[in-house]
């Protein structure tokens, strides 16, 4: 799975690990997982040149990634939910940081545009999911009226019950 020919921008270490997720049957939280795209993540921020692969081939790993990002999501929303902690429980989610990093760069760029993100502005986020950190991220950070808007089912039903929370 990669162009052929001479790249000099070929990462073997990229190539094994997309190789390997793209295997995986089950995309939920565990430690192989997780320690999987943990890789890929630190090998991709290493060397960001992925033009060894195919559109084709990008959007297969996409595709996976988008999945494990949901099963990830929907295993920690449901963590929350339950826990009789849940504003404690939130903490623990080992990504958090980088949703917040993640919110604030999204803020900022928008600002970038000439476009002040403030109390009296409404945000819709498409594709919120079912653990829907960037709308509260975008909310506290900015005190704007935030909206999540997500097609899957579990996903509403998930955030939801996270929102009570």
């Amino acid at each position: 799975m990669h162009k052929t020919g001479n790249n000099q921008n070929f990462n073997p270490a990229i190539h094994n690990l997309v190789n390997e997720i793209i295997a995986l049957k089950d995309l939920s939280p565990s430690p192989s997982v997780n320690k999987l795209f943990s890789a890929l993540v630190s090998a991709v921020i290493q060397n960001p040149h992925l033009d060894q692969y195919t559109e084709k081939d990008l959007e297969k790993i996409r595709d996976k990634c988008e999945k494990a990002e949901f099963e990830l999501e929907k295993y920690w929303a449901e963590k929350i939910v339950k826990s009789p902690e849940p504003k404690i429980e939130i903490n623990n989610f080992p990504y958090l940081d980088n949703y917040r990093e993640l919110t604030k760069r999204e803020v900022d760029l928008v600002a970038s545009s000439g476009y002040i993100i403030q109390e009296d502005t409404k945000c819709l986020f498409v594709g919120s999911g079912p653990l829907p950190l960037s709308v509260f991220e975008i909310a506290r950070q900015t005190n704007c009226k935030t909206y999540g808007l997500d097609l899957d089912k579990k996903a509403v039903e998930l955030s939801k019950k996270y929102q009570k929370n």
